[in-house]
């Protein structure tokens, strides 16, 4: 399967940096706020692996999507329409 790497989330256990106030989202850059949104799939499905913002060529019904590796589950494809 061939993928474009958007971004990856951080490393470490329990809650990693996500969304703040307006005001300092307007500061980040696009690299940051990619990353901050895997942090956000990370702990909202309970990733104990990283997780990568992907792009697709392949024709499937999204682009954009977010491999997640989990040791318990395996490898998790979470997808936005």
């Amino acid at each position: 399967m061939e993928y474009k790497i958007l971004a990856k989330s951080g490393e470490g256990e329990g809650l990693l940096p996500m969304k703040q106030s307006g005001e300092l989202e307007d500061k980040k850059t696009e690299e940051q706020k990619n990353e901050e949104l895997c942090n956000f799939v990370k702990n909202a499905f309970c990733v104990n692996g990283e997780v990568l913002l992907v792009k697709s060529d392949i024709p499937v019904e999204f682009k954009v999507w977010f491999l997640a590796k989990d040791k318990e589950r395996g490898d998790i494809i979470i997808g936005f329409k």
